[in-house]
């Protein structure tokens, strides 16, 4: 039988002592069997009779399998672990509210339009406990996902929040702005307002007044108060991991050129003239990795030496392989390509029905073809040690938790994370910068068109 580790044991104690409580636990390091483990034991007494746990639609079924999972670990009955199947409740944020827009007009004559959120009755009640996983997706002080959580917390006696990475954020710095919606959810009387928090956290702001550096010893002795901090290495003994840059050719030079100029219509590109940095920049990416979305039902396959580089790959290792893409186009080519190969392949992106994954994971499928988005949290692929990431992901965080997936808890091989990179080209420059800790936002797509 297994057992919880100490960290784990830790994080569910102070769940026991605490009403509120962030867990700050890098991915892997089992944030999800801290929690159950704390809901069992308040079952168990008869202290709770319902429980809400809140994250990303991707994780939601790895929640719900979680709980029957708790029977190969030492302590929990079948008895118990259906009463704490009865008592938790699993929702994706998207799912916790419903919006309407509201038309009327103003005392100016001018029509107004207005977003309405409502909860959905399914969630809006009091709840014992209320836990938020990858809770820096409510960092932000303007968001509806935050406001809606926020509005929840208010419906619980108990909060807590779990996150590997709370205050992640571009240019390589830490955004302690992501702190206010996260706290604010865990003791409403922390910040009175957005405005009260950057008075007293915010040193400087750009020139959209918006907050470009924190005192960083104040937000990081805030966090020691709400929060308990636990890494992966120190947990659990990792194996080592490579990264390796893979060159590949530029195959349609002349097609890259229009797009990086900004000439379209001699693709059929219609309705897209204006020079947007953000727009040209993914059509230049397109085209590196072998195609160029015309508009939102067709597109033209190009040439790509991206999948020679894949191919060597597969048949340069016996091991499983995790592919990771940003387009879909290229999620398509690439699973038609290793079928064509003769691997046994599945796909989980956002279209997915099912959580394919599992059947590379646990089944006999040799190649995932992941989307970043759907794929890059909350999942457990560590039966690879192999990661191609087939092209550039725009978010370091998001970066950092697609590794993830195979540096965890169970890996016990050296992991090879292989960036396919076409040389000479923006991709370049985008996993500099994403690998260096950058996210890679709008706002720096049309500063480089400036260069």
């Amino acid at each position: 039988m297994k057992r919880l580790a100490k960290h784990q044991r830790y994080a569910s104690n102070m769940m026991d002592w605490m009403d509120y409580l962030a867990i700050w636990y890098e991915a892997g390091t089992g944030k999800t069997m801290c929690v159950l483990d704390y809901l069992y034991r308040a079952a168990e007494r008869g202290e709770i009779k319902n429980a809400l746990v809140v994250c990303p639609s991707s994780m939601v079924g790895s929640w719900q399998r979680a709980i029957p999972k708790m029977l190969e670990f030492e302590g929990y009955t079948p008895e118990g672990v259906q009463r704490l199947e009865k008592i938790v409740t699993v929702v994706g944020f998207p799912m916790l509210y419903t919006s309407t827009i509201r038309r009327y007009t103003n005392k100016d004559g001018r029509e107004v339009k207005e977003r309405e959120v409502y909860l959905r009755e399914a969630v809006d009640h009091e709840w014992d406990i209320m836990v938020v996983d990858e809770s820096h997706c409510i960092g932000s002080h303007s968001s509806v996902q935050t406001g809606v959580c926020l509005t929840l917390a208010g419906m619980a006696k108990r909060r807590y929040i779990l996150s590997g990475t709370p205050v992640s954020g571009g240019k390589g710095r830490e955004d302690f702005q992501k702190l206010f919606g996260q706290l604010k959810f865990l003791d409403d009387g922390v910040f009175k307002n957005w405005t009260q928090f950057c008075r007293r956290y915010v040193t400087s702001e750009d020139k959209w007044h918006k907050p470009a550096s924190y005192d960083v010893e104040a937000c990081r002795e805030l966090m020691k108060q709400y929060g308990i901090v636990a890494r992966l290495a120190d947990c659990y003994d990792m194996p080592d991991y490579t990264d390796t840059l893979v060159p590949c050719m530029l195959m349609e030079p002349r097609v890259y050129e229009d797009m990086r100029k900004g000439i379209l219509t001699k693709y059929g590109i219609e309705g897209m003239m204006k020079r947007n940095a953000g727009g040209q920049y993914i059509r230049m990416l397109q085209v590196c990795s072998g195609h160029l979305k015309i508009d939102d039902a067709n597109r033209m396959d190009l040439r790509t030496s991206k999948l020679d580089a894949l191919k060597d790959i597969l048949e340069g290792t016996d091991d499983k392989v995790v592919v990771f893409c940003n387009f879909r186009a290229s999620i398509e080519q690439t699973a038609r390509a290793v079928a064509k190969w003769g691997y046994s392949c599945v796909v989980f992106d956002g279209q997915s029905k099912t959580e394919t994954w599992r059947e590379f994971q646990e089944g006999d499928a040799h190649v995932l073809i992941c989307q970043y988005q759907a794929g890059g949290v909350g999942i457990d692929l560590f039966a690879s040690a192999t990661m191609v990431l087939y092209e550039p992901c725009l978010s370091s965080l998001l970066l950092e938790q697609t590794r993830a997936r195979i540096m965890r808890k169970g890996q016990t091989r050296h992991c090879r994370y292989m960036y396919l990179t076409t040389i000479g080209t923006i991709e370049d420059k985008i996993w500099e910068k994403v690998r260096s800790g950058v996210d890679v936002t709008r706002e720096m797509l049309d500063e480089w068109a400036k260069e």
